[in-house]
């Protein structure tokens, strides 16, 4: 991984949120795709952290994709994981970490993301993932959440206690 040495924008910036929103395994109806693409404006925002995708991704089951235009491959598009200063509609800063969902090495990029928490001091790390559950057709209808910390385990929002499923890294991250 690679910490951009000089980035003034995040001098006196403690307690920035890092949202990630990776592209992976476990997404029900393609919500956390939809959401990561919504917040994803921040194309042209600055770099700040970069993985080497090579190290995370297996291109034989994630193969990107390429054109084949008259008689050469064009338009390759390699994995890319990255985290950027991004910017909501007021302005305020995020960091943001977007990419493919690392395929190996789990333990590797969760220390790699820890890294990056500590040297941009992160206040809070929110991560957009969505679980296939059974839900009312009618009525309210309130989104599940997990907690990061045993101490909010109050906050807990799901409606089976105890249910089991290949996980997303993210949860294997917290």
């Amino acid at each position: 991984m690679h910490i951009v040495d000089e980035v003034p924008e995040l001098e006196h910036r403690p307690d920035l949120p890092l949202v990630v929103a990776l592209d992976g395994f476990l997404d029900a109806g393609n919500a956390a795709t939809l959401a990561a693409k919504h917040i994803n404006r921040a194309a042209s925002a600055p770099v700040v952290a970069t993985f080497d995708a090579d190290e995370f991704h297996d291109y034989r089951a994630r193969r990107p994709a390429v054109t084949f235009s008259r008689d050469h491959y064009t338009d390759y598009a390699a994995p890319r994981l990255v985290v950027r200063l991004a910017r909501d509609e007021v302005d305020t800063p995020y960091l943001l970490l977007t990419g493919p969902e690392p395929d190996a090495r789990w333990e590797a990029f969760a220390r790699a993301v820890k890294e990056v928490v500590e040297r941009f001091e992160v206040g809070l790390v929110l991560t957009l993932d969505s679980v296939p559950m059974t839900t009312p057709t009618r009525g309210r209808f309130r989104s599940p959440t997990t907690p990061t910390t045993p101490s909010d385990s109050s906050k807990a929002t799901c409606g089976t206690p105890t249910c089991g499923y290949p996980p997303p890294l993210t949860r294997c991250c917290q």
